[in-house]
């Protein structure tokens, strides 16, 4: 069990178990890469009462969310690649003549 306390400005977990740090890296994993609270809740029923191979609709969909994610990748990289050969370059604009 996650016991959560709200102290102004702060936020403080008691974690009794192995199984409550196991579930908070579960919500902080899957809320970073975009889950909605609904989706979270979803997986996290599940995952507390059964095996996830009993469920392959949800495998699907954590196959496709990552799917999703490779492909947010590639593009942050290409972004990555476009800013290293401007910073390379020295330059962001051509010149004009």
């Amino acid at each position: 069990m996650i016991f959560l306390f709200l102290i102004p400005r702060t936020i403080c977990l008691l974690l009794n178990s192995g199984a409550d740090i196991e579930r908070l890296k579960i919500i902080i994993c899957m809320k970073k890469t975009g889950f909605t609270l609904e989706e979270l809740k979803s997986y996290l029923d599940i995952a507390e009462t059964s095996n996830m191979h009993e469920h392959p609709e949800l495998i699907a969909g954590m196959i496709q969310h990552k799917e999703n994610l490779k492909n947010q990748m590639a593009q942050f990289q290409t972004v990555l690649d476009f800013i290293d050969q401007k910073l390379s370059e020295g330059s962001w604009l051509e010149r004009k003549a």
